[in-house]
């Protein structure tokens, strides 16, 4: 059933009308008591624990080449298979095209030497490395940039992790790059959430301007730890660090703005995916997909080989 169908929309509403019901009630859910005392129980683990940055672990580098532009990507993905995923090769040969040095960081269980890099990877990619899987994406980037990024070298930085897939339209992912290179501002991401508290959402940062020129980005790439768990790095890095940014001066923008201000349907690429794509967003999560692959609308969405290989590494 389309996602803007009468009854859709009505089970939306019902959904947020019963959460605004109970966020009123006084008492707290014990599902969401569950969720709290587990995250500070997390927070009180990890307080407890030495700081592990994110430099700690092994990476290995299984490529690399010297930059040849002044824009570099720093791709993150997790395979638990000795490949790179398809929808990643095909995100990766975009921004490659788009004038982007690309580097690649596998989070990994898998060793390095079972590893082969094909010709279009070597092509597509200025570097590639096998990292020890800890810390998931923010320590990913923040070991990358450890290795790569220099303040006299890059003008901008864009960190792009594998949750998305795409570009679904050529044409809107160079019009995103472009409205990139023309903004002002500092930080950008593709979209925006306000829950738990308004913040870009981490698939898709871009750095430039004054958050590259006074220092910003690297002192945040440095000060990143390995967590040992998704909510953890949720909680203190994508969530925090938008207001952080701000309260340091930057300029923060969304190239999407929030389509809706219902904190209980925040997620504009899940609940409003189709207002996002008709308005020249070019990827769907793919949590979307999991979830709704069978949905004839988001099949759609897809192209004919898109769809084949992500039916195929499923």
């Amino acid at each position: 059933m389309p996602e803007n169908s009468p009854w859709i929309r009505f089970k939306h509403r019902l959904r947020a009308w019963r959460r605004g019901l109970k966020a009123r009630l006084p008492y707290v859910r014990r599902r969401e008591f569950r969720k709290v005392q587990n995250r500070y129980d997390q927070l009180l683990d990890m307080l407890g624990d030495a700081p592990r940055l994110a430099t700690s672990v092994a990476m290995t580098a299984l490529h690399q080449r010297a930059p040849s532009g002044r824009e570099l990507c720093l791709f993150v993905s997790f395979t638990a298979q000795p490949m790179v995923k398809a929808h990643v090769r095909r995100h990766i040969a975009a921004f490659a095209a788009a004038g982007f040095d690309v580097a690649l960081v596998l989070n990994t269980p898998c060793p390095a030497d079972r590893f082969t890099l094909d010709d279009a990877l070597r092509r597509d990619c200025m570097a590639v490395f096998v990292r020890e899987n800890q810390g998931y994406d923010f320590a990913a980037w923040s070991h990358l940039a450890s290795r790569l990024y220099e303040r006299s070298r890059f003008d901008r930085v864009v960190l792009v992790n594998d949750s998305i897939i795409g570009p679904l339209q050529q044409a809107h992912f160079l019009e995103l790059i472009q409205r990139i290179r023309r903004s002002p501002a500092d930080v950008l991401g593709t979209t925006e959430s306000i829950a738990p508290i308004p913040h870009l959402q981490s698939f898709f940062l871009v750095f430039q301007n004054e958050a590259l020129h006074r220092g910003v980005f690297e002192q945040t790439m440095a000060s990143i730890q390995n967590f040992r768990t998704k909510e953890m790095v949720i909680d203190v890095y994508e969530t925090r660090l938008t207001q952080r940014l701000k309260d340091g001066g930057l300029r923060v923008e969304a190239l999407f703005p929030m389509l809706s201000s219902d904190c209980y349907s925040a997620n504009d690429t899940y609940f409003r995916w189709d207002e996002l794509v008709a308005k020249g967003f070019p990827y769907l999560k793919i949590s979307l997909l999991k979830e709704k692959i069978d949905d004839a609308q988001v099949r759609a969405a897809l192209s004919a080989d898109m769809l084949a290989q992500w039916e195929h590494e499923q």
